[in-house]
């Protein structure tokens, strides 16, 4: 009985003590975004959009009419999310930027100089052990007077 009375404040000061393993998964998405949003404003960054959304094994794609400017896109991919992928691509197709590293926080950056359209496509590879989805956000950013005209969600491809 000592022993389940010390293994169960273990657990419980294990849970307590580790917030990604206390938080729900709305939870962390949004301490995500808040994380991404402090590092656009130390930079001095403008925030254009925040979206937090879910993702399984079908793409992503968000298509983005944009003024000049210098563009950071950050994303993150929830506690059910191991690896997340993204590509942006110009509106006849070709890859203007991509981070496929093997990690959850995809960064990438793009310099338009005149108005443009482009696709930011969002990829899961890979989500913890026998789990096929999970929550993602995607923060844009701009570092100086650039705007977005329009923004829509292409769903699922």
């Amino acid at each position: 009985m000592k022993l389940i009375r010390i293994l169960a404040a273990l657990i419980i000061l294990i849970l307590t003590s580790s917030p990604a393993l206390a938080e729900t998964p709305d939870q962390y998405m949004d301490s995500e975004v808040s994380e991404w949003a402090d590092i656009a404003q130390k930079n001095g960054f403008n925030i254009l959009e925040t979206y937090t959304d879910e993702i399984g094994a079908d793409n992503v794609t968000y298509t983005l009419e944009l003024t000049p400017g210098v563009y950071h896109f950050y994303f993150s991919g929830g506690m059910n999310v191991e690896d997340l992928d993204v590509y942006v691509y110009s509106a006849d197709g070709y890859t203007l930027t991509s981070d496929t590293l093997p990690d959850k926080i995809p960064i990438t950056v793009i310099k338009l100089d005149e108005p443009a359209t482009v696709d930011v496509e969002i990829t899961a590879w890979s989500f913890m052990s026998g789990l096929s989805d999970g929550l993602y956000c995607f923060l844009v950013t701009c570092e100086d007077e650039g705007e977005i005209l329009s923004m829509s969600l292409n769903g699922a491809e």
